[in-house]
Protein backbone atom coordinates (compact mmCIF):
# COMPACT_ATOMS: atom_id res chain seq x y z
CA UNK A 1 0.00 0.00 0.00
CA UNK A 2 1.38 3.23 -0.97
CA UNK A 3 2.08 6.41 1.32
CA UNK A 4 -0.60 8.36 -0.34
CA UNK A 5 -3.40 5.66 -0.43
CA UNK A 6 -2.44 4.81 3.07
CA UNK A 7 -2.59 8.88 4.07
CA UNK A 8 -5.89 8.97 2.63
CA UNK A 9 -7.40 6.23 4.12
CA UNK A 10 -6.16 7.48 7.76
CA UNK A 11 -7.84 11.09 6.79
CA UNK A 12 -11.16 9.54 6.20
CA UNK A 13 -11.77 7.44 9.41
CA UNK A 14 -10.44 11.33 11.14
CA UNK A 15 -12.87 13.32 8.67
CA UNK A 16 -15.75 10.70 9.81
CA UNK A 17 -14.83 11.41 13.37
CA UNK A 18 -14.69 14.57 13.40
CA UNK A 19 -18.28 15.06 11.88
CA UNK A 20 -19.45 12.79 14.67
CA UNK A 21 -18.05 14.23 17.71
CA UNK A 22 -20.47 17.15 18.17
CA UNK A 23 -23.25 14.67 18.24
CA UNK A 24 -23.16 13.77 22.21
CA UNK A 25 -23.52 17.35 22.77
CA UNK A 26 -27.33 17.37 21.92
CA UNK A 27 -27.81 14.45 24.78
CA UNK A 28 -26.32 16.62 27.69
CA UNK A 29 -29.47 17.54 30.35
CA UNK A 30 -29.74 20.33 33.10
CA UNK A 31 -26.50 22.49 31.22
CA UNK A 32 -26.44 24.98 29.31
CA UNK A 33 -24.09 25.41 26.58
CA UNK A 34 -21.36 27.25 28.36
CA UNK A 35 -21.19 24.02 30.92
CA UNK A 36 -20.60 21.67 28.04
CA UNK A 37 -18.42 23.72 25.94
CA UNK A 38 -15.93 24.28 29.14
CA UNK A 39 -16.24 20.47 29.92
CA UNK A 40 -15.23 19.87 26.79
CA UNK A 41 -12.63 22.67 25.80
CA UNK A 42 -10.49 21.43 28.85
CA UNK A 43 -10.37 18.23 28.16
CA UNK A 44 -10.67 17.62 24.31
CA UNK A 45 -8.30 20.78 23.90
CA UNK A 46 -6.09 20.50 26.70
CA UNK A 47 -5.80 18.09 28.68
CA UNK A 48 -6.56 14.48 26.34
CA UNK A 49 -4.31 17.04 23.50
CA UNK A 50 -1.48 17.09 26.17
CA UNK A 51 -1.66 13.53 27.33
CA UNK A 52 -1.82 11.99 23.22
CA UNK A 53 1.14 14.19 22.52
CA UNK A 54 3.30 13.79 25.24
CA UNK A 55 2.47 9.59 23.88
CA UNK A 56 3.96 9.96 20.52
CA UNK A 57 6.21 12.92 21.58
CA UNK A 58 8.32 11.83 24.17
CA UNK A 59 10.26 15.08 24.80
CA UNK A 60 7.31 17.39 23.85
CA UNK A 61 7.71 19.69 26.72
CA UNK A 62 11.68 19.59 26.00
CA UNK A 63 11.19 20.52 22.28
CA UNK A 64 8.63 23.52 23.03
CA UNK A 65 11.28 24.54 25.82
CA UNK A 66 13.84 24.76 22.88
CA UNK A 67 11.64 25.97 20.02
CA UNK A 68 10.69 29.72 21.56
CA UNK A 69 10.40 31.73 18.49
CA UNK A 70 8.68 29.03 16.52
CA UNK A 71 6.23 27.93 19.76
CA UNK A 72 4.81 31.74 20.04
CA UNK A 73 3.92 32.09 16.39
CA UNK A 74 1.89 28.87 17.07
CA UNK A 75 0.35 30.20 20.51
CA UNK A 76 -0.59 33.22 17.74
CA UNK A 77 -2.20 30.53 15.42
CA UNK A 78 -3.93 28.91 18.84
CA UNK A 79 -5.59 32.28 19.55
CA UNK A 80 -7.19 33.03 16.44
CA UNK A 81 -8.18 29.06 16.61
CA UNK A 82 -9.99 29.39 19.47
CA UNK A 83 -11.63 32.43 18.68
CA UNK A 84 -13.34 30.25 15.84
CA UNK A 85 -14.44 27.09 17.62
CA UNK A 86 -16.12 29.71 20.03
CA UNK A 87 -17.90 30.85 17.43
CA UNK A 88 -18.41 27.65 15.73
CA UNK A 89 -19.54 25.92 19.20
CA UNK A 90 -22.18 29.02 18.97
CA UNK A 91 -22.92 28.17 15.50
CA UNK A 92 -24.53 24.91 16.07
CA UNK A 93 -26.93 25.93 19.26
CA UNK A 94 -28.08 28.82 16.34
CA UNK A 95 -28.51 26.89 13.73
CA UNK A 96 -28.16 22.84 14.00
CA UNK A 97 -25.61 20.55 13.58
CA UNK A 98 -26.08 20.12 9.73
CA UNK A 99 -25.83 23.61 8.61
CA UNK A 100 -23.32 24.79 11.03
CA UNK A 101 -21.25 21.63 9.61
CA UNK A 102 -21.76 22.91 6.36
CA UNK A 103 -20.80 26.42 6.12
CA UNK A 104 -18.76 26.08 9.25
CA UNK A 105 -16.70 23.39 7.58
CA UNK A 106 -17.19 24.98 3.36
CA UNK A 107 -15.37 27.94 4.74
CA UNK A 108 -12.78 26.14 6.80
CA UNK A 109 -12.18 24.32 3.59
CA UNK A 110 -11.53 27.02 1.38
CA UNK A 111 -9.23 29.21 3.31
CA UNK A 112 -7.06 26.16 4.41
CA UNK A 113 -6.94 24.66 1.37
CA UNK A 114 -6.00 27.86 -0.62
CA UNK A 115 -3.28 29.95 1.96
CA UNK A 116 -1.20 27.22 2.36
CA UNK A 117 -0.77 26.27 -1.44
CA UNK A 118 -0.29 30.10 -2.01
CA UNK A 119 2.34 30.92 1.12
CA UNK A 120 4.26 27.59 0.74
CA UNK A 121 4.52 26.62 -3.29
CA UNK A 122 2.78 29.30 -4.98
CA UNK A 123 3.80 27.86 -8.64
CA UNK A 124 2.08 24.42 -7.31
CA UNK A 125 -1.54 26.47 -8.15
CA UNK A 126 -1.08 26.30 -11.58
CA UNK A 127 0.00 22.52 -11.99
CA UNK A 128 -2.30 20.06 -13.14
CA UNK A 129 -2.97 18.72 -9.27
CA UNK A 130 -3.01 22.66 -8.26
CA UNK A 131 -5.58 23.51 -10.42
CA UNK A 132 -7.50 20.15 -9.67
CA UNK A 133 -7.42 21.57 -5.96
CA UNK A 134 -8.85 24.79 -6.83
CA UNK A 135 -11.27 23.27 -8.84
CA UNK A 136 -12.36 21.30 -6.06
CA UNK A 137 -12.51 24.27 -3.82
CA UNK A 138 -14.75 26.33 -6.21
CA UNK A 139 -17.23 23.63 -6.21
CA UNK A 140 -17.27 23.36 -2.44
CA UNK A 141 -17.76 27.29 -1.94
CA UNK A 142 -20.94 26.86 -4.54
CA UNK A 143 -21.82 24.21 -1.75
CA UNK A 144 -21.38 26.70 0.94
CA UNK A 145 -24.32 29.15 -1.15
CA UNK A 146 -26.71 26.42 -1.22
CA UNK A 147 -26.18 25.65 2.54
CA UNK A 148 -26.89 29.05 3.39
CA UNK A 149 -29.91 28.76 0.87
CA UNK A 150 -31.31 25.63 2.90
CA UNK A 151 -30.81 27.52 6.20
CA UNK A 152 -32.81 30.10 5.06
CA UNK A 153 -35.47 28.05 3.93
CA UNK A 154 -35.59 25.97 6.79
CA UNK A 155 -36.45 28.79 8.90
CA UNK A 156 -38.78 30.00 7.15
CA UNK A 157 -40.69 26.01 7.50
CA UNK A 158 -40.13 26.20 11.13
CA UNK A 159 -40.92 29.37 12.03
CA UNK A 160 -43.00 28.50 15.30
CA UNK A 161 -42.58 25.08 15.41
CA UNK A 162 -40.54 24.30 18.64
CA UNK A 163 -38.85 21.01 17.34
CA UNK A 164 -36.60 23.29 15.15
CA UNK A 165 -33.06 24.49 16.35
CA UNK A 166 -33.77 28.39 15.37
CA UNK A 167 -36.32 28.00 18.54
CA UNK A 168 -33.64 26.62 20.95
CA UNK A 169 -31.68 30.12 20.79
CA UNK A 170 -31.92 33.78 20.88
CA UNK A 171 -29.15 34.25 18.01
CA UNK A 172 -31.29 34.48 14.82
CA UNK A 173 -30.42 32.54 11.63
CA UNK A 174 -29.23 34.78 9.20
CA UNK A 175 -26.73 35.85 12.48
CA UNK A 176 -26.03 31.92 12.75
CA UNK A 177 -24.81 31.70 8.95
CA UNK A 178 -22.40 34.62 9.54
CA UNK A 179 -20.96 32.82 12.60
CA UNK A 180 -20.59 29.98 11.03
CA UNK A 181 -18.28 31.37 7.95
CA UNK A 182 -16.60 33.90 9.82
CA UNK A 183 -15.67 30.66 12.85
CA UNK A 184 -14.49 28.14 9.57
CA UNK A 185 -12.34 30.96 8.27
CA UNK A 186 -10.50 31.76 11.92
CA UNK A 187 -10.40 28.06 12.59
CA UNK A 188 -8.72 27.42 9.05
CA UNK A 189 -5.48 28.90 11.00
CA UNK A 190 -4.87 25.21 12.62
CA UNK A 191 -4.02 24.00 8.91
CA UNK A 192 -2.02 26.69 7.97
CA UNK A 193 -0.15 26.38 11.08
CA UNK A 194 0.47 22.43 10.44
CA UNK A 195 1.27 23.58 6.84
CA UNK A 196 4.04 26.27 7.74
CA UNK A 197 6.00 24.13 11.05
CA UNK A 198 8.88 22.95 9.28
CA UNK A 199 11.24 25.13 11.55
CA UNK A 200 9.86 23.88 14.72
CA UNK A 201 9.54 19.96 13.17
CA UNK A 202 13.52 20.91 12.32
CA UNK A 203 14.06 22.12 15.64
CA UNK A 204 12.35 18.77 17.02
CA UNK A 205 14.61 16.61 14.93
CA UNK A 206 17.53 17.11 17.59
CA UNK A 207 15.70 15.46 19.95
CA UNK A 208 15.10 12.24 18.58
CA UNK A 209 11.43 13.58 16.53
CA UNK A 210 9.52 11.92 14.03
CA UNK A 211 8.23 13.87 11.54
CA UNK A 212 4.84 12.00 10.66
CA UNK A 213 3.87 12.65 14.45
CA UNK A 214 3.84 16.52 13.38
CA UNK A 215 -0.02 17.19 14.03
CA UNK A 216 0.88 16.24 17.81
CA UNK A 217 3.43 18.78 17.67
CA UNK A 218 1.94 21.53 16.54
CA UNK A 219 -1.83 20.30 18.20
CA UNK A 220 0.27 20.24 21.69
CA UNK A 221 0.70 24.26 21.36
CA UNK A 222 -2.14 25.19 19.40
CA UNK A 223 -5.47 23.46 20.16
CA UNK A 224 -3.54 24.10 24.42
CA UNK A 225 -4.04 27.92 23.52
CA UNK A 226 -7.26 27.70 22.01
CA UNK A 227 -8.60 25.64 24.95
CA UNK A 228 -7.56 28.48 27.38
CA UNK A 229 -9.09 30.89 25.03
CA UNK A 230 -12.47 28.72 24.90
CA UNK A 231 -12.30 28.04 28.78
CA UNK A 232 -12.41 32.26 29.51
CA UNK A 233 -15.44 32.76 27.39
CA UNK A 234 -16.98 29.67 29.27
CA UNK A 235 -16.26 31.08 32.74
CA UNK A 236 -17.56 34.88 31.18
CA UNK A 237 -21.11 33.38 31.11
CA UNK A 238 -20.40 31.01 33.65
CA UNK A 239 -20.46 33.74 36.11
CA UNK A 240 -22.75 36.43 33.81
CA UNK A 241 -25.59 33.49 33.78
CA UNK A 242 -25.24 32.09 37.50
CA UNK A 243 -24.65 28.57 35.63
CA UNK A 244 -21.65 27.45 37.60
CA UNK A 245 -24.54 25.28 39.80
CA UNK A 246 -25.36 23.23 37.14
CA UNK A 247 -22.20 21.22 37.29
CA UNK A 248 -23.62 19.85 40.57
CA UNK A 249 -27.40 19.30 40.18
CA UNK A 250 -27.89 15.87 40.46
CA UNK A 251 -29.35 13.29 37.95
CA UNK A 252 -27.18 14.01 35.31
CA UNK A 253 -24.09 15.11 36.09
CA UNK A 254 -22.52 11.78 35.59
CA UNK A 255 -24.11 11.00 32.18
CA UNK A 256 -23.31 14.59 31.06
CA UNK A 257 -19.42 14.04 32.26
CA UNK A 258 -19.51 10.90 30.47
CA UNK A 259 -20.92 12.29 26.88
CA UNK A 260 -18.38 15.27 27.02
CA UNK A 261 -15.71 12.25 27.60
CA UNK A 262 -16.93 11.11 24.67
CA UNK A 263 -17.19 14.22 22.48
CA UNK A 264 -13.50 14.94 23.91
CA UNK A 265 -11.73 12.20 22.54
CA UNK A 266 -13.43 11.39 19.18
CA UNK A 267 -12.45 15.27 18.96
CA UNK A 268 -8.56 14.64 19.59
CA UNK A 269 -8.67 11.37 17.70
CA UNK A 270 -10.03 12.83 14.64
CA UNK A 271 -6.99 15.43 14.61
CA UNK A 272 -4.47 12.83 14.89
CA UNK A 273 -5.21 10.53 12.10
CA UNK A 274 -5.86 13.80 10.15
CA UNK A 275 -2.31 14.60 11.17
CA UNK A 276 -0.68 11.12 10.52
CA UNK A 277 -2.19 10.79 7.40
CA UNK A 278 -1.74 14.40 5.86
CA UNK A 279 1.85 13.92 6.51
CA UNK A 280 1.71 10.21 4.65
CA UNK A 281 0.04 12.46 1.83
CA UNK A 282 3.51 14.73 1.48
CA UNK A 283 3.46 18.29 0.04
CA UNK A 284 -0.51 17.86 -1.01
CA UNK A 285 -1.66 16.71 2.28
CA UNK A 286 -2.28 20.23 3.83
CA UNK A 287 -4.50 20.77 0.09
CA UNK A 288 -6.29 17.68 -0.67
CA UNK A 289 -6.00 16.16 2.59
CA UNK A 290 -7.04 18.94 4.92
CA UNK A 291 -9.72 19.46 2.10
CA UNK A 292 -11.45 15.74 2.01
CA UNK A 293 -11.24 16.30 6.30
CA UNK A 294 -13.62 19.20 5.63
CA UNK A 295 -15.77 17.77 3.24
CA UNK A 296 -16.51 14.18 4.38
CA UNK A 297 -17.88 16.06 8.36
CA UNK A 298 -20.23 17.38 6.62
CA UNK A 299 -21.99 14.47 4.91
CA UNK A 300 -21.43 12.66 8.60
CA UNK A 301 -22.96 15.46 10.51
CA UNK A 302 -25.96 15.49 7.73
CA UNK A 303 -26.62 11.65 8.50
CA UNK A 304 -26.86 12.31 12.19
CA UNK A 305 -28.89 15.75 11.78
CA UNK A 306 -31.52 13.25 10.03
CA UNK A 307 -31.77 10.89 12.64
CA UNK A 308 -32.04 14.09 15.51
CA UNK A 309 -34.71 15.11 13.51
CA UNK A 310 -33.36 18.38 12.47
CA UNK A 311 -34.38 19.05 9.39
CA UNK A 312 -38.53 17.30 10.15
CA UNK A 313 -41.04 20.41 9.48
CA UNK A 314 -39.35 21.06 6.18
CA UNK A 315 -40.74 21.36 2.92
CA UNK A 316 -39.70 18.64 -0.22
CA UNK A 317 -37.91 22.13 -1.47
CA UNK A 318 -36.05 23.46 1.15
CA UNK A 319 -34.50 19.67 1.60
CA UNK A 320 -34.13 19.56 -2.39
CA UNK A 321 -31.61 22.68 -2.17
CA UNK A 322 -29.83 21.06 0.88
CA UNK A 323 -29.40 17.76 -1.27
CA UNK A 324 -28.36 19.69 -4.42
CA UNK A 325 -25.18 21.64 -1.35
CA UNK A 326 -24.44 17.69 -0.54
CA UNK A 327 -24.11 16.94 -3.91
CA UNK A 328 -21.75 19.61 -4.72
CA UNK A 329 -19.42 18.59 -1.20
CA UNK A 330 -19.73 15.09 -2.97
CA UNK A 331 -18.52 16.53 -6.11
CA UNK A 332 -15.84 18.21 -4.54
CA UNK A 333 -14.33 14.83 -2.83
CA UNK A 334 -14.33 13.20 -6.10
CA UNK A 335 -12.53 16.12 -7.70
CA UNK A 336 -10.03 15.94 -4.43
CA UNK A 337 -10.01 12.05 -5.19
CA UNK A 338 -9.04 12.55 -8.49
CA UNK A 339 -6.29 15.43 -7.86
CA UNK A 340 -4.77 13.19 -5.06
CA UNK A 341 -4.05 10.00 -7.91
CA UNK A 342 -2.52 12.37 -10.32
Amino acid sequence: MSDLVLGFILVTIGSILQGSWAVPMGYTKKWQWENTWLAYALLAMIVFNLIIGSFFVLNLFQIYGSACPQVMRIIGFGIVWGLGVVLFGLGIAAVGLALSYALMYGSLLAVGAIVPILVINPGDIVTPQGIVAMIGVAVSLVGIAFSGKAGMMKEIDQAGNHTGEAAKTRISMKMGIAICIIAGALISAVNIAFATSGALVESAKAFGFDPKYTGNLVWGVMFSTGGVVNALYCFYLLGKNKTFGNFTKSGSSGRNWLLVILMALIWIISFNFYGQGAVKMGKWGAVIGWSMFNIIPIATANFWAIGLGEWKGTKSETKKVMGIALALFLTAILIFTYGASI
